[in-house]
């Protein structure tokens, strides 16, 4: 079975609105706008995003699809590899319920809490994870670091 022969189950993983911002993405790369991505496509997003990867690391890039077109579909699957898949949004909120005071709305948390509890469920913390959380972290008066669970959510759902 080739990852061009996964769409469906592919298809299937994703929301609707998910697919759509795929799409756009997918789009946005095509530049030529022949629904395939090619190395010339892939060379010029890179230099719109002020990088300038090497010949070779854009084929390798291109390699993910195993040979196959790198057709919407493909990159779907490529996506839901590289995405993997997301727990439910009210998943995630019931989990931060758990570490947020009684009747917090904005599902605020103890960052130190949460990574320790993070750490002992077998997760590891990687700089990419310390990057995300700090991304919605702030300092109260009193010193402590508060994750804002709330807005975490409303970024993850757009």
């Amino acid at each position: 079975m080739t990852l061009a022969d996964n769409t469906a189950a592919e298809f299937s993983q994703f929301t609707q609105l998910q697919i759509k911002t795929l799409r756009d993405a997918f789009q946005l790369i095509d530049d030529d706008g022949d629904r395939v991505i090619s190395e010339q496509d892939l060379g010029k997003f890179w230099q719109v995003l002020g990088k300038k990867p090497s010949d070779d690391e854009i084929k390798s890039m291109l390699d993910m699809g195993n040979g196959c077109n790198l057709t919407f579909p493909v990159f779907l699957s490529i996506m839901s590899n590289s995405l993997g898949l997301l727990p439910a949004e009210n998943d995630i909120c019931e989990a931060l319920k758990i570490f947020c005071k009684e009747d917090d709305f904005e599902l605020n948390c103890d960052i130190k809490e949460l990574k320790e509890y993070v750490s002992m469920a077998g997760f590891s913390q990687s700089d990419n994870f310390d990057k995300l959380v700090e991304s919605f972290t702030y300092q109260t008066i009193t010193g402590e670091q508060v994750f804002k669970g709330k807005r975490f959510l409303e970024t993850i759902g757009e």
